[in-house]
C-alpha cells in the first residue's frame, strides 16, 4: 500500500484583502491575453518547491516553517514578463529585497540540511497572473504592486480539471504561527 503523497512548496501567502488589490491591479494586463488567469485565492509567490512528499514528511515541513521569521519588507512587483517556455504571465520584481532572497536561502538551506529536496531553479521572485498565454502580450504593467510580506505557507497543490489549485495547510507570520494541518 503507498503512502498518501502531497505536492507541495513554501509560498508567500497574501491576506484576502490583498488578493483582491492584487486581481484588481493586474485586471488591465490581463485584458485580452488569451490563456487562463490564475484565480485569486491561487495568487502566490513560490520560495521552494518541494513537490512530491509523503504524508510523514509533512510535520517534518511544519517543524522547518515554524522556524521561519518572514521579515517586515514590502516587495515591488513592477515587471510583467511573458515566459514562453511555460506560456506563464507573471509579475516579477526588478529588484528583490535582501530580506526576501534571505528568506528564501535560508528556507532552502533548513530543507537541504533535513535531507529534503528542492527545485534547484534560480530564485526570481514571481507572481504567476495567467497560465497557458500563448504569445507576449501587448500590454505593459500599469503599475507597480506592492506585497507588504505577511506570512509564510506550506501550501499543497491539488491537481484538477482546470488546472492546479492551492491549499495552504500551515503558515507562519513574525507574530503568530499556526501549525495546524488541514490534510485529509
Amino acid at each position: 500500500m503507498n503512502a498518501a503523497q502531497h505536492r507541495v512548496f513554501f509560498a508567500l501567502w497574501p491576506e484576502a484583502g490583498l488578493r483582491a488589490s492584487l486581481t484588481i491591479a493586474t485586471a488591465p494586463a490581463l485584458a485580452g491575453v488569451a490563456g487562463r488567469p490564475v484565480l485569486a485565492e491561487d495568487l502566490h509567490v513560490t520560495l521552494a518547491f518541494l513537490g512530491e512528499v509523503g504524508s510523514a514528511a509533512l510535520t517534518a515541513l511544519a517543524r522547518i516553517g515554524a522556524t521561519l521569521a518572514p521579515p517586515r519588507l514590502t516587495v515591488m512587483l513592477d515587471r510583467l514578463e511573458w515566459w514562453p517556455g511555460s506560456g506563464a504571465l507573471i509579475v516579477a520584481a526588478s529588484t528583490p529585497p535582501a530580506g526576501l532572497m534571505q528568506l528564501q536561502q535560508g528556507l532552502c538551506r533548513s530543507l537541504a540540511d533535513a535531507g529534503l529536496r528542492v527545485d534547484a531553479r534560480e530564485f526570481r521572485p514571481h507572481l504567476t497572473i495567467a497560465r497557458s498565454v500563448p504569445a507576449q502580450p501587448r500590454q505593459a504593467l500599469s503599475m507597480a504592486l506592492a506585497w507588504p510580506i505577511g506570512a509564510v505557507a506550506l501550501v499543497e497543490s491539488v491537481r484538477v480539471p482546470t488546472g492546479p489549485r492551492y491549499r495552504p495547510l500551515a503558515s507562519w507570520d513574525s507574530t503568530t504561527a499556526s501549525n495546524e494541518f488541514h490534510v485529509i
